[in-house]
């Protein structure tokens, strides 16, 4: 017989599940790295003072954390409540 027809069923589908969950933060903080970058990017270099750059940037970084923290928010719940 080999290992893997005698492993519980039950756990292979609860090592999944886990898995699934713990793919859903690493990938979260990946795509606010990511936005991190691309509002440092976006954000204009003249024309405004240095406290309203910082404010704009702070704000884009803000609101990228925000969409991604409800989004990952979304994946768990879903996972948790199927």
């Amino acid at each position: 017989m080999s290992p893997t027809s005698m492993t519980d069923p039950s756990e292979s589908v609860q090592a999944r599940f886990i898995g699934r969950i713990l793919v859903v933060p690493i990938g979260a903080l990946i795509l606010f790295a990511l936005w991190v970058v691309i509002a440092s990017v976006l954000t204009p270099l003249h024309g405004l003072e240095d406290t309203a750059m910082l404010g704009l940037r702070l704000g884009m970084i803000a609101f990228g954390a925000l969409i991604i923290a409800m989004a990952s928010g979304a994946a768990i719940w879903r996972l948790l409540h199927w």
